[in-house]
């Protein structure tokens, strides 16, 4: 105790200046700021050219990482070791995992569980194929990757089997939603399908990778119980009894503490500071319990988020908060940091490649046909849209980064698997979007509310208020629509309709 103020050796937090010559980059909060500068130009550079395609940000994160990284500059002599030493990326991984934390915790207070129920049958029974057949096709060519892209004096393990097989099975819910909004079909039949189904496959997918960091974990099999009961007892102490203390607090506001939990909710109000504090705290602590438990952090940011109650929108006003800085600067760091660990000049034989080919196509094809067939036996789509709700599903990207990471961090995937699997997310993720275009361009037509908001006949909110009012009698044609259903079902709507 008596040496843990002091700072490692190795560690300067500032340096005496160039003028003292102090090299510019020997101290490490300045290497940091350069890694974070040089990061953010080089993948604004290039999402110039992705947005153009359409592409999500994550993209151009990731293929910026891989830029920098050992793939193309990391070639040239001494540019690693200036500007990203092995022996000092630790602080910038820090800082990303802080940004993935965020993004979760941003997913979690995102996710519609009402739109989710509403559609459960059908998103359900799309969820499930479009889980199980892509986790076989995966777990079936583990046994070839393991082969001859794996450390070959081990025997495969199940673990090993399974990762593989969750790791074809990942469907980016939060990157479809941006290419829905890019394809401005978001509001459509097929674009509400594919997003709940997606968010349905998300909770199917965190939980099996839950269980999987928990027996990578776990010294033995008790461990892993104790592990899950610890996670089942938070799960329940966060969504029941602190879930309703905070939606008292919203209820009561002002007669609380003399006001001090008070906060704005109309019209572009915003909530109060000690409000959105103990958001942030609630998001920090459930991180911090999960992580000591033996899940992965980002599991206890994504139940915190899950928690904070929708009550006069205070969720959506606290992403509004902290969006920006996160999608800006943070999360930036984390998916450049992937792209730093990737190496593809590890794929220097035939093998390798084939390795790519075989996990593109298992990934693909098992997602295309399992959500597609589902799609088509529900009886409401025609064929041409259940292939496009394939395709879309297909949309792997950031979530599958994460879920790759994850498996490198473990050690279940070494660093030449690890690039197989980032070409294969980065490869299905550029194609979704102009293969969904080609399949079902007519979906586009659909638009939902986004004509009506770039129409001229809405000058003002009360406009918009008095035309949904003169639909709201055929509602039913609009039970896929998540935005007007949300907007007919708003406190001001109903306000307006009694005046």
């Amino acid at each position: 105790l008596e040496n843990s103020t002091s700072l490692p050796t190795n560690y300067s937090t500032h340096s005496g200046g160039i003028f003292n010559g102090e090299r510019p980059l020997q101290s490490d909060v300045a290497l940091l700021l350069a890694q974070i500068m040089i990061v953010q130009i080089v993948v604004r550079l290039i999402r110039v050219g992705f947005m153009k395609m359409k592409q999500p940000n994550v993209i151009s994160e990731v293929v910026g990482g891989i830029i920098l990284g050992p793939s193309v500059l990391g070639n040239i002599s001494g540019f690693s070791d200036l500007f990203f030493p092995s022996d000092r990326l630790s602080t910038l991984q820090v800082i990303g995992e802080i940004g993935l934390l965020l993004y979760m915790f941003i997913i979690g207070l995102e996710l519609d569980t009402t739109t989710i129920v509403r559609n459960a049958p059908t998103s359900l029974v799309i969820s499930v194929c479009g889980i199980v057949l892509p986790f076989a096709f995966g777990s079936g060519i583990s046994f070839f990757l393991h082969a001859f892209l794996s450390d070959k004096d081990t025997e495969i393990e199940l673990i090993f089997i399974v990762f593989v097989g969750v790791a074809m099975s990942i469907t980016a819910f939060p990157v479809l939603v941006r290419i829905l909004a890019d394809l401005n079909i978001v509001h459509s039949v097929v674009g509400v399908t594919a997003i709940s189904a997606a968010a349905v496959e998300d909770i199917f997918s965190w939980c099996i990778l839950a269980t999987l960091t928990a027996i990578v974990t776990a010294g033995n099999t008790m461990n892993v119980l104790y592990i899950f009961l610890s996670l089942l007892a938070w799960g329940i102490f966060l969504l029941l009894p602190l879930r309703w203390a905070f939606m008292k607090m919203l209820e009561r506001g002002g007669s609380i503490w003399g006001g001090y939990f008070a906060s704005t909710f109309d019209l572009g109000g915003t909530p109060s500071e000690f409000l959105t504090f103990l958001a942030m705290l609630l998001c920090v602590l459930s991180a911090f319990f999960t992580d000591i438990i033996g899940i992965h952090a980002m599991f206890g940011a994504f139940l915190a988020g899950l928690t904070i109650p929708r009550k006069d929108d205070f969720s959506y006003k606290i992403i509004a908060r902290i969006e920006d800085l996160v999608h800006t600067l943070f999360l930036p760091l984390y998916f450049a940091f992937s792209g730093l660990r990737t190496n593809v000049g590890l794929l220097n034989d035939a093998m390798c490649w084939v390795g790519v080919l075989l996990v593109i196509i298992a990934a693909s094809a098992g997602k295309i046909i399992g959500a597609a067939g589902a799609s088509r036996f529900t009886g409401r789509f025609t064929f041409r849209e259940s292939l496009c709700i394939g395709v879309l599903m297909n949309t792997k990207g950031l979530v599958e980064l994460i879920v790759l990471n994850i498996g490198l961090d473990f050690g279940i995937l070494n660093t030449k698997l690890f690039t197989v699997m980032v070409i294969m997310a980065i490869l299905t993720t550029l194609a979704t979007s102009p293969l969904a275009q080609w399949v079902c361009p007519q979906i586009q037509q659909e638009g939902g509310l986004d004509q009506w908001n770039n129409s001229d006949d809405f000058k003002n909110w009360e406009d918009l208020l008095i035309d949904l009012d003169k639909i709201d009698h055929g509602r039913d044609t609009f039970e896929d629509n998540m935005e007007v259903e949300y907007i007919l079902s708003t406190k001001k709507y109903q306000s307006f309709r009694k005046k």
